[in-house]
């Protein structure tokens, strides 16, 4: 009997701490250039190890005592470990917002879940064993799965809305992959009463969500959070002819004089300024790159010419607003010349107003 189970365990385990060994390693090595994305992973990683615990325990207690106190805590914890990596996660992919408030509103439906899965300490409104182990239900037994989709549709939503305004595509693709398999590893696990397959898919989902957000870094500049050099000459070479193309090209004005004056942290901040009032003008259709030190473009994706103009408008008057200012050009894509001819007019109107200002 005993090799039975020490078969089961390890068939149960294997393939979930391997994924999470390799995870583990990856973030060693990686931690030196992206230590703050390592901080936001590891207690994810301790409480998967947690529920890989719990879990086992759960197991063993089902064994030898079904309908024990040790199975009802281990059942607690593996519903709270759940739901809260959920959480975490979500936390993770909020992890650019200012809005420190609503990170902590985020883990709310997680605490309410904690307090009424321990209602089965001393009550059954939550869940009971009987005395072969099988699970009696309370009136709060669906809370947890009740929480999860809750956390679901918040993260379903969330996705479309980083794809359409801040186009991490490929984030939000993830996003929907691991909630989407979350659910059917639940599912799976409920129908079938197998044990194992959330552990697996909650594993395999942070790692690639992990491996997700390391290859988004490498797209974006870290002082603006605008996209870089790259990233800007990837996306011209996707155009196709019958786009219609808007190209501007912005500068900013005495950087180095900023940096005599106020230092590198002045001259960053006037940056970062930039960037964000620029980003604000900015809709849907258009993205934002910093291509040098204080060189911007932006690529505006089908916009009428005078839609680019009323754009331009709303980045001066955004910049009126700061003590900064800037050079900028636009052109218009016709489809016919290459579109690095457009770029070059983007250039020289911009180098032109820059001229005009100094005049």
């Amino acid at each position: 009997m005993f090799d039975a189970f020490l078969q089961d365990i390890v068939q149960i385990n294997f393939i979930p701490i391997c994924i999470i060994i390799f995870l583990i390693v990856f973030l060693a090595f990686n931690d030196a250039y992206e230590h703050e994305l390592t901080a936001y992973f590891m207690p994810v990683l301790a409480m998967l190890f947690g529920l890989i615990i719990t879990d086992n325990a759960d197991y063993y207690a089902f064994s030898t005592n079904p309908s024990g106190m040790l199975r009802v805590i281990t059942v607690i914890l593996g519903y709270n470990l759940r739901i809260f990596i959920m959480a975490a996660l979500i936390s993770i992919a909020f992890r650019n917002s200012e809005r420190k408030i609503l990170k902590i509103i985020l883990f709310v439906p997680a605490v309410v879940n904690l307090l009424i899965t321990s209602m089965a300490l001393f009550s059954d409104l939550f869940i009971t064993y009987a005395d072969d182990g099988s699970l009696i239900r309370g009136p709060f037994s669906y809370t947890p799965h009740a929480v999860l989709m809750i956390y679901a549709l918040f993260m379903y939503v969330y996705s479309v809305h980083i794809w359409l305004r801040h186009d991490r595509r490929c984030e939000s693709v993830v996003i929907i992959m691991t909630v989407t398999l979350a659910i059917l590893g639940t599912i799976c696990e409920l129908v079938f009463r197998l044990k194992g397959i959330l552990i697996g898919v909650i594993a395999m989902d942070v790692t690639f969500y992990y491996l997700c957000i390391h290859i988004e870094y490498f797209k974006f500049d870290s002082l603006t959070d605008a996209l870089n050099r790259t990233s800007f000459y990837a996306d011209l070479k996707r155009i196709k002819e019958g786009n219609k193309v808007g190209i501007m090209s912005i500068d900013l004005n005495d950087l180095k004089k900023i940096n005599d004056t106020e230092g590198h942290a002045g001259g960053d901040n006037a940056i970062k300024t930039i960037a964000h009032n620029v980003r604000m003008a900015l809709d849907t259709r258009s993205k934002l790159y910093r291509i040098g030190g204080d060189e911007f473009e932006v690529i505006c994706m089908e916009m009428s010419e005078d839609e680019v103009k009323m754009c331009v408008d709303r980045i001066k008057a955004n910049m009126r607003q700061s003590k900064y200012t800037f050079a900028i050009g636009y052109a218009i894509w016709d489809g016919k010349e290459p579109i690095k001819d457009c770029l070059a007019r983007a250039d020289e109107r911009m180098y032109t107003n820059k001229r005009e200002l100094k005049g």
